[in-house]
């Protein structure tokens, strides 16, 4: 190394890192609308020197890895919020979902529809021998009837849709988990053969990305390169291969559904994520459609029990007792929501009891269903209600956990955009730093050219000028 031609090594070297660090810019420029790219930076290191005599003397320059600029603690702490972020943005908008059924205060939603079923018994009260008026009541109560049998048919709508789409989540899951398996072989096989995989690990964290905002997991990465995917304590990804998880749906309507993995047949325990979302709208605790259907349950089947209780009682025009306003469509099961229907004996408005003797101009019964609507028959939480405010409770009740799931998945969205900012600040490509790069490693290049030129004209000198050849 010490002789003259041996001085050639040092911009030699050089050349090739200035030449290696600008193909690395110019893929990070390449790459700077690539999703999940991530920035790469050539790192170099001095050679071993030599010595020659007393001193030792550098030997010049090698990239020693082509890195990725990359955080683990904040890549670990997006996917764990991510997660949550699934979670409460899926709940949010199946919630969203249910708020329009009931159609707050709206001209034809559940209040108004039982509002104008009180309305005509009122009025009916001030003519009761009025067929008129009689056909109104008769109207407006299958109105109210129609309206809760279509609230119950469009839950069971919103319910089927979740089903469907925690299938298509465990699909997408299961997707992706193969993805994970097969971009851990290829990056196994890059770098036992010494090939940075710098690429292919974009890919995998990229999917990985994607995988946390679906469920929560575990990752940890293997002394070989390879990552492992843990949920639930299980792994879905180990090594190069990957487990597959599988819906089962035990009733029609969806509203028992397990997400099992399909090797063992056990259940999959998720804490987090969209799946974990979608799950608690049908099942568990947090079952936003069950609840609103029970509450509403409870609701019609009052309803109708005690206003067949004071109709039964009384007389029609015709001199008809005993008979029920309401009945259900289906008599092997109690009045509620999809089972309510007034009773088709009322076709003949003559059958209406309005009257409580059967003697001309006697209201007593239109008075006395107008009256119930102030009879606290309902209790939530310890209190007493009227019907009003039973079913202003219900409404609000979903109105407030829809304010309440959007809150939560707004905040959680600046938590997570946050984070990613912070990700970004050191993953992204900056086009001003990538360009400040390539002008230093183009000096550094054209720098190096010369001492070649240099070297050159020294051995012209040698060979040429002092008569050696």
């Amino acid at each position: 190394m010490s002789s003259t031609m041996g001085s050639y090594m040092i911009p030699n070297s050089g050349l090739y890192t200035s030449q290696t660090s600008l193909y690395v810019t110019n893929n990070n420029i390449s790459n700077v609308d690539t999703s999940g790219y991530t920035r790469q930076q050539a790192i170099s290191c001095n050679r071993n020197p030599y010595s020659q005599g007393l001193y030792e003397i550098g030997s010049g320059v090698d990239i020693q890895q082509v890195r990725q600029m990359r955080n683990s603690f904040l890549d670990n702490s997006y996917r764990e919020e991510n997660s949550t972020l699934g979670y409460w943005e899926t709940k949010s908008s199946v919630v969203n979902d249910i708020e329009p059924l009931l159609g707050a205060f709206s001209e034809y939603g559940l209040y108004s529809s039982m509002d104008n079923f009180f309305y005509s018994w009122d009025e009916l009260s001030k003519n009761p021998e009025s067929i008129t008026e009689r056909a109104a009541v008769i109207e407006c109560g299958v109105a109210f009837a129609d309206t809760v049998n279509q609230i119950d048919e469009q839950l069971t709508n919103i319910q089927q849709d979740v089903c469907t789409k925690i299938a298509s989540t465990v699909d997408e899951i299961n997707l992706i988990a193969d993805g994970i398996a097969e971009l851990n072989q290829k990056i196994l096989d890059c770098e036992t053969s010494g090939v940075d995989a710098n690429d292919y690990r974009d890919q995998r964290n990229f999917l990985i990305d994607q995988l946390s905002y679906l469920t929560d997991m575990d990752i940890s990465e293997q002394p070989n390169g390879m990552v492992n995917v843990t949920v639930g304590g299980v792994d879905l990804v180990n090594g190069n291969e990957s487990k597959t998880m599988e819906v089962e749906i035990s009733n029609p309507e969806g509203s028992q559904i397990e997400v099992k993995w399909q090797d063992s047949g056990k259940d999959v325990q998720i804490k987090d994520g969209k799946l974990k979302g979608l799950k608690d709208c049908i099942e568990g605790e947090d079952n936003i459609i069950n609840k609103v259907r029970s509450d509403l349950d409870t609701l019609v089947n009052t309803m109708a029990t005690e206003i067949n209780a004071i109709h039964s009682t009384g007389y029609g025009l015709d001199g008809s007792t005993g008979i029920d306003f309401y009945v259900p469509i289906d008599p092997n099961k109690p009045i509620g929501m999809r089972n309510i229907q007034v009773n088709p004996v009322l076709d003949d408005p003559n059958k209406l009891a309005a009257s409580a003797s059967g003697e001309p101009g006697d209201n007593a019964i239109a008075k006395e269903i107008v009256d119930f609507r102030n009879k606290e028959c309902f209790e939530f939480e310890g209190s007493n209600m009227n019907i009003d405010d039973y079913t202003t409770y219900v409404i609000a009740s979903v109105g407030t956990a829809g304010k309440d799931t959007t809150s939560f998945a707004e905040n959680q969205r600046a938590v997570v955009n946050q984070i990613q900012f912070q990700r970004q600040s050191i993953s992204q490509v900056s086009m001003d730093e990538e360009m400040n790069n390539m002008i230093r490693y183009q000096q550094s290049y054209n720098a190096n050219a010369k001492a070649f030129q240099a070297i050159d004209e020294m051995i012209d000198n040698i060979i040429n000028k002092m008569g050696i050849g």
